[in-house]
């Protein structure tokens, strides 16, 4: 794509630039079209995408025909814009700074999908304009792949994506950033594509992840609340009365029309998933640009770790008032994790007197049920009631500069044998949850296969310190986010934007007998876990 097409064209009558660069936008859409209907060619042919349409039984020379008329009516709004500003090669600002310019696509893309929503409602609804415009999109004989993607009458194309492109396009003018311009439209035309291809694409493995290549600005579709997957518009296409956006689904959430229901996110749970994201991503701006700032930091943390003191002040009292603040009540209940009724099965009554350790599986992406708890327990917690219970955490993280300090407010406490085993030995009565299978168990997402045969040190621990040992189990842990996406099988850490429905039950306690072998206390707490399984109908397995 060219941010300018020479003297010639510049000094040309209007209506001469407005095609041209019309043309342009053409040629950049009709080349993205190209490549990704290429990708998930080879990918087809070597079995690693699954194709759920049937592919046009118009010939290939029609469909691209009709794309090109299409696309023209789609870009029209741009072409006008660019020829209107008529800039140079050095009238633009060609500065790249990533963080800004990935965060600027979701305001446009929310804009832009509210009116994509109602415009495109609007024509399902009106019978007229259905049967007389919009119904060539939905043609039986141009259903469904990539060159299904601008296969439509002009003036839906043009009411539809030119008019809303035209005003995006007018924003990156304003802005005066090549970037700015090129990005938000570059996009738009990958997630068109995407949703017109026919494919099962959830950017989980790899190979599917290796599509960002054609867009890495893509990535805004999996960090922000409630966006909508390729597969949702192939719904549309097979039911035209559901999932009228193409970028979100929070209007179709608000319309009841989105297919398969999904719970909605609430505006609360949106707005700290969306901080969580901005702030790790300026974050990571820093890491970029500042690589000896980090360095020097990470350096003196490392050589002057917190002290014991500052652990004490920020691990006790004060972790304690924050950790059961009635805020997490109310998140716990936007994320949907909820507990058994006082005295039904599944159900903890605390003893302050006693010490546990609660094991919790499975791990999921996040342990989310973890979390919310055992760290963030707020008043409703069935842990609420003991004295202190600390959340175990990786030793890999815990040494991070500031993440320590807010673990350790958080109510955290690091994974080492020594610092469990000095909590639950100290004078007054404390207790931890340990996520037993880790990440050994990430591997395992939408399954309940868990990692406990090849974990003994809890068991080790509760021998030597008496405390009782506590199956506790997430039902519906791995299935946290509905999909789980690329980040978080990467980083094993996401907060949840789509939440499922999570419940925490608890089993019985299981107190180390005198003289109990480890292996022995092990074993027991093995069938206790899969028995708590069993009596919730959870299909738990212990797969290592």
């Amino acid at each position: 794509m060219l941010p300018w097409l020479g003297p010639d064209v510049a000094a040309a009558p209007f209506g001469v630039r407005a095609f041209a660069y019309t043309s342009l936008w053409v040629g950049h859409w009709f080349a993205t079209q190209t490549v990704i209907w290429a990708i998930l060619k080879v990918y087809q042919r070597y079995g690693w995408v699954k194709k759920n349409t049937r592919d046009p039984s118009l010939p290939l020379w029609h469909m691209l025909a009709a794309d090109v008329f299409g696309y023209y009516s789609w870009a029209v709004g741009a072409g006008v814009v660019h020829a209107w500003y008529n800039p140079t090669w050095e009238s633009w600002d060609y500065s790249f700074p990533y963080v800004k310019l990935f965060w600027l696509q979701l305001p446009i893309l929310m804009a832009y999908d509210t009116w994509f929503f109602f415009v495109h409602r609007a024509v399902h609804i009106n019978k007229w304009a259905f049967r007389h415009i919009h119904g060539m999109h939905h043609r039986s004989d141009a259903y469904l792949n990539v060159t299904s993607n601008s296969f439509e009458h002009p003036l839906d194309g043009f009411a539809v994506v030119g008019l809303p492109v035209g005003l995006v396009a007018w924003l990156g003018c304003w802005l005066g950033n090549w970037w700015a311009l090129l990005i938000p439209l570059h996009t738009i035309a990958c997630i068109f594509v995407f949703g017109h291809s026919g494919y099962e694409l959830k950017l989980v493995e790899l190979h599917e992840v290796a599509l960002l290549a054609v867009n890495p600005m893509l990535l805004i579709q999996l960090v922000t609340p409630n966006s909508a997957r390729p597969m949702d518009h192939e719904d549309h296409h097979t039911n035209p009365r559901v999932n009228f956006s193409l970028f979100f689904t929070f209007w179709d959430d608000l319309y009841d029309t989105a297919y398969p229901k999904r719970a909605r996110c609430a505006v609360f749970s949106s707005l700290v998933s969306l901080a969580f994201y901005v702030l790790g991503t300026f974050f990571d701006a820093w890491v970029m640009y500042a690589p000896a700032s980090l360095a020097a930091a990470l350096a003196v943390h490392a050589l002057t770790p917190l002290p014991a003191a500052c652990y004490r002040l920020l691990g006790g009292a004060a972790a304690r008032a924050t950790t059961r603040l009635a805020a997490w009540d109310r998140l716990r209940r936007e994320h949907l994790v909820s507990y058994a009724e006082k005295g039904a099965p599944g159900a903890f009554a605390a003893d302050p007197a006693r010490r546990y350790i609660f094991c919790y599986q499975p791990m999921g992406v996040q342990a989310r049920g973890a979390w919310y708890t055992f760290a963030g327990k707020g008043r409703d917690s069935p842990v609420s009631g003991l004295h202190t219970v600390k959340l175990a955490v990786g030793r890999w993280i815990w040494p991070l500069p500031g993440v320590q300090q807010l673990l350790a407010l958080y109510d955290c406490c690091d994974s080492s044998y020594a610092t469990l085993k000095a909590l639950l030995t100290d004078k007054v009565p404390k207790s931890v949850c340990i996520t037993v299978g880790g990440f050994r168990e990430a591997k395992y997402l939408q399954t309940y296969a868990v990692a406990v045969k090849c974990r003994k040190g809890f068991a080790r621990l509760a021998a030597e310190t008496g405390a009782a040992l506590v199956p506790v189990v997430g039902v519906g842990e791995t299935f946290l986010a509905g999909e789980p996406t690329f980040a978080a099988r990467i980083f094993k850490l996401i907060v949840p934007f789509r939440p499922y429905p999570l419940q925490v039950v608890f089993g019985e306690p299981i107190t180390p007998l005198e003289g109990e072998s480890v292996a022995a206390l092990h074993e027991r707490y093995c069938a206790a876990l899969l028995l708590l399984g069993k009596e919730h109908g959870v299909p738990l397995q212990i797969a290592e």
